[in-house]
């Protein structure tokens, strides 16, 4: 009997020359909106891609091709600054800087009605929406504030903040708070899950990047392809792509972005007067933000392309091993030309090829592949891929490798089907009976299920089976431990 590790490689594979780390003009955005719109402050977009804009007087909702749809007006607004739309019932939430004031907004799109909906705030900055609370940033009391969407009520007080603006969630619901001021100067910092405790006070150190870092809005969105060196990604949102942490720099007219580890580097810098306020994006992953040029001339910029641009984009690759057999499996997210793969094994100084795989030439859609190789000899192998295009230019995969070493206590099978959805099944042998905790885990650690809490027979294949009813797409670690084993497998769930 023999057991096996495996080592996962979840990455964004360019197979395009990359733009470069920092773009020194706008040369790669469009005027969307505008210019001589008025001031520009945060953006955000719906469910049916409208994207909204804070004025200082005014709300711009405008369609995906760029038409102004309404601006929404209220003698009730004062300095907006943030604003927030709630997915599930379409009303909008605007923080208004100058009376403290939180608006609620119905029926935009037909006869809006507009709401007081919080008072007595001390310079509300944005707002953001999470677990159906709303959560409002004073950068004047350096706190955030939490109340009910059901009813208003407050629901707890983030503090230990320093003039906190901008706010984003990650497809976790860990919340980002950038704060503008501190010892160190700009950080980011997180809580876990959007509670009232904030669990990395400095997560990122805008100011130790840059002095004078000046942070406005925040917002998540896909590695675009001049980033594509990023390797410290959030997960993936509903669209299937990994995730960086963008962040506009008013001062130094930069857009930064914020790798998961808190890594800090620069996407942008615009050149001349520019400056950028809130960012956004599509739904097809394009790039869109506010810029000024002075308190006079503002407008919205959009990138030229969706982001990422990748003619290949390999969203996973894993080796798994069953008994003497290796099951290659990968991934892409979208691919442009792409004559196949080539699969190539290591031989100590270089790689031999052993099969190919044909790939499915051009499409958006997101493809599967498999290649298994059998009677493989105890000991660590390595794998990796060269993707071939048409034209004859190729790229190489990163590496994955895979251990098969005899064992006696335990045999935990691969997944199958991996990716699932929305079930998958493997099996559990056991060379001698004991009880034995089978648990499911997301990235971040947390139990999501329990598939098994009990004694089990030797001798037997158990299957168990894991269905992913009620979670989000991402990778998953299942893991298996008795008294004489810790055995862990990953699965990944794509809806």
């Amino acid at each position: 009997m023999k057991r096996y590790t495996a080592f996962v490689v979840a990455v964004l594979w360019s197979l395009a020359a990359g733009a470069p780390a920092v773009a020194q003009t706008l040369s790669d955005f469009h005027y969307f909106v505008g210019p001589g719109y008025g001031v520009v402050y945060d953006l955000d977009v719906d469910g049916t891609d409208h994207l909204y804009m804070a004025q200082k007087d005014s709300v711009l909702v405008v369609q995906p091709d760029g038409t102004i749809v309404t601006s929404l007006k209220s003698a009730l607004f004062d300095q907006v600054n943030g604003l927030a739309v709630d997915r599930a019932t379409g009303d909008l939430y605007v923080a208004n800087k100058g009376n403290g004031t939180i608006v609620k907004v119905t029926d935009v799109m037909t006869t809006p009605a507009y709401t007081t909906w919080q008072t007595g705030l001390s310079g509300p900055f944005d707002v953001a929406i999470s677990g159906g609370l709303l959560y409002v940033s004073e950068m004047a009391a350096g706190e955030v504030e939490r109340f009910s969407l059901a009813d208003g009520t407050a629901q707890g007080t983030i503090t230990g903040l320093t003039a906190p603006s901008g706010m984003a969630f990650d497809v976790a619901g860990n919340l980002y708070v950038a704060n503008t001021t501190g010892t160190s100067g700009a950080t980011i910092s997180m809580i876990a899950g959007g509670g009232t405790t904030v669990t990395q006070p400095s997560f990122a150190m805008l100011g130790a990047h840059r002095s004078g870092f000046q942070p406005w809005f925040l917002t998540f969105g896909p590695v675009r392809l001049g980033d594509s060196n990023a390797d410290q990604l959030f997960p993936a949102d509903d669209s299937g792509y990994p995730q960086l942490l963008y962040v506009s720099d008013y001062q130094n007219r930069y857009i930064t972005y914020v790798e998961s580890d808190g890594t800090v580097n620069d996407a942008y810098l615009l050149s001349g007067n520019p400056r950028p306020t809130g960012i956004a994006f599509d739904a097809l992953g394009s790039m869109m933000f506010g810029v000024s040029s002075s308190y006079s001339t503002f407008a919205v910029l959009k990138s030229n392309a969706a982001f990422p641009v990748l003619p290949v984009e390999l969203v996973s690759f894993e080796a798994l091993a069953d008994g003497d057999r290796v099951v290659l499996t990968w991934t892409t997210a979208s691919e442009t030309n792409n004559a196949g793969f080539e699969v190539q094994r290591g031989t100590g100084t270089s790689f031999e090829p052993v099969a190919f795989v044909e790939g499915r030439g051009t499409t958006t859609e997101a493809q599967r592949y498999e290649y298994a190789l059998a009677d493989l000899p105890a000991g660590r192998h390595v794998f990796r891929l060269k993707q071939v295009d048409f034209d004859g230019a190729y790229e190489y995969s990163p590496e994955v490798e895979v251990t098969i070493e005899v064992a006696e206590r335990y045999q935990l099978s691969a997944a199958y089907p991996n990716p699932f959805n929305p079930q998958t099944q493997f099996t559990l042998t056991l060379a001698q009976s004991e009880p034995v905790t089978i648990t499911v885990f997301d990235v971040l650690g947390r139990a999501v299920a329990t598939l098994h809490d009990g004694w089990l027979e030797a001798g037997t294949a158990h299957t168990f089976a894991f269905r992913g009813d009620g979670l989000t797409s991402g990778t998953y670690l299942i893991q298996a431990r008795g008294e004489s084993f810790r055995a862990t497998r990953t699965v990944t769930l794509l809806k």
